[in-house]
């Protein structure tokens, strides 16, 4: 993870401690007759973690006296963790700074005022989420805690945790091809009616058997019938006008 804020050196930081727990002394602080103690250190993390999940770790000072300030030097590896800003916790009644480095914090607490020296464990807890699959060490690389009256206690601890960091599950992509081997979907019969009339190569009627009746030479002696009774009523005309001159000649 990229520096948030550079570090302090490590000299500059513990005179930074050094001035502000002398300054709570002067301002009311009860000083304390002994120097500071630490009876031991150490850090916890969860053993394994995915990339996206956030690691819990607590740096633990166990049976500490007479601390009114502390700096404590935290390595961790920044491949695969990312420090939570603002995530680290601190006694209530003080003054707090984190530094963020590459794979580096320093944490920095001082009382102030008229708080009371800090004794007994003290727990700091960190967060980090987990960027890349590894092997992921946090570790508490230095403690310096001082007194009231300006002494310190340097301590180089070998307390560390191990994260094993797995990658991320990859959720399963649908296919976008029917799985071979399966039969694909036939189309359902249409029904077909049945083809009737012309359509089918048989001939259909249109007209009645009396229509055909009359085509073809069946029609030749009504033909014969109707131009013989013409001639007949030219016949009867032509005698009736005849009757007609006679008498008139009479």
């Amino acid at each position: 993870m990229k520096p948030l804020r550079r570090r302090l050196p490590r000299a500059r930081s513990s005179a930074t401690a050094v001035a502000l727990a002398l300054a709570a002394v002067a301002l009311g602080a009860s000083p304390a007759s002994a120097a500071p103690v630490l009876a031991s250190a150490t850090v916890t993390a969860p053993a394994t973690a995915t990339v996206g999940d956030v690691v819990d770790v607590s740096v633990v000072l166990t049976g500490t006296a007479d601390v009114y300030a502390y700096d404590l030097e935290v390595g961790f590896d920044d491949v695969a963790l990312d420090y939570v800003a603002d995530s680290a916790t601190s006694p209530s009644g003080g003054f707090d700074d984190v530094q963020v480095a590459d794979g580096s914090l320093s944490i920095l607490h001082t009382r102030l005022g008229s708080s009371p020296a800090l004794t007994g464990d003290l727990t700091v807890d960190l967060q980090f989420t987990a960027v890349a699959a590894g092997s992921a060490a946090v570790s508490l690389d230095s403690v310096e805690l001082i007194g009231a009256d300006g002494s310190s206690l340097v301590v180089t601890p070998t307390a560390s945790a191990v994260v094993a960091v797995a990658a991320a599950p990859v959720a399963p992509q649908p296919s976008a091809s029917p799985t071979a081997g399966a039969p694909a979907p036939s189309a359902s019969p249409t029904a077909t009616a049945p083809v009737t009339g012309a359509a089918a190569g048989r001939p259909t009627a249109t007209g009645s058997r009396d229509d055909l009746a009359f085509t073809g030479s069946d029609s030749w002696p009504l033909v014969a019938g109707g131009a013989g009774l013409l001639v007949l009523g030219l016949l009867v005309m032509a005698a009736v006008a005849l009757r007609r001159r006679a008498a008139a000649t009479r």
